[in-house]
């Protein structure tokens, strides 16, 4: 009986290491896929803040690409007016 007992108990702390060992590499896996969880979303939030800076400077170019568009239009109907005015008066 006592011999039963002992072999059950050595099967069972054999069974308890197995577990623990086990246990162990899954705490070990946890914490490394939250390390890389914390890296995304540090890297997630540096590359939304170069989206938004990105949308941002594609605004100030429209405006400044705009803003040429009419200058040189203006600058057009002025050269006309001129050539205009300097055929009237010769």
């Amino acid at each position: 009986m006592r011999d039963m007992f002992a072999s059950l108990l050595a099967a069972q702390q054999q069974e308890f290491n197995k577990i623990n060992k086990r246990l162990k590499q899954i705490q070990e896996t946890s914490t490394k896929i939250e390390t890389s969880v914390e890296h995304l979303h540090k890297e997630n939030a540096e590359l939304k803040k170069e989206i938004e800076n990105l949308k941002q400077q594609k605004k100030e170019d429209t405006k400044y690409i705009s803003s040429k568009i009419k200058l040189r239009s203006y600058k057009k109907g002025l050269e006309k007016q001129n050539s205009r005015l300097k055929m009237f008066l010769k």
